[in-house]
């Protein structure tokens, strides 16, 4: 599915601030948007974008450079000047407000969203006969993000 917004906020955040800490401490969030969103945004130099309608679930978008491994049901955005984003996870409030308590570092997930943007740049420069298993790979990253959120343990 593929979903056009126009506008230059369209109901998308956009990282303006990166608090870096050390990475036993929890994230410093700033007043209106955690801060493990705003590091998924900057770490990643705009790769992903994390969008939220304010009820405290965000989605991850991963920004594409054209339709190579995406399924023909997968939720794409598509912005002006032809930007594209496909939906790859959805964050719950509980994983949000894991990164703020002390314990939860975000390496392991920086270590995930690593991966996808590896594994999509992979597929894209891989001969003929290893993109299938570039895309693959790639769908395996996804995957293992949405398991993340699912069970927190995984990212640590």
């Amino acid at each position: 599915m593929r979903h056009w917004v126009y506008g230059m906020t369209a109901g998308v955040y956009i990282a303006t601030s990166l608090f870096l800490t050390v990475p036993t401490q929890p994230l410093a969030a700033s007043a209106d948007r955690p801060a493990v969103v705003g590091v998924i945004e900057q770490d990643f130099n705009g790769f992903f974008l994390v969008v939220t309608n304010g009820d405290g679930h965000y989605d991850i978008f991963q920004k594409l450079d054209d339709g190579l491994g995406v399924a023909e049901t997968a939720n794409v955005v598509c912005m002006p000047r032809d930007m594209c984003f496909l939906e790859v996870a959805h964050m719950p409030p509980s994983a949000i407000t894991a990164y703020g308590e002390a314990g939860h570092t975000i390496g392991g997930l920086r270590k995930l969203l690593t991966a996808i943007k590896d594994s999509y740049a992979l597929m894209h420069t891989a001969g003929s006969e290893k993109r299938q298993a570039g895309i693959d790979a790639w769908h395996k990253a996804i995957g293992e993000l949405t398991t993340c959120f699912e069970n927190r343990d995984v990212c640590q």
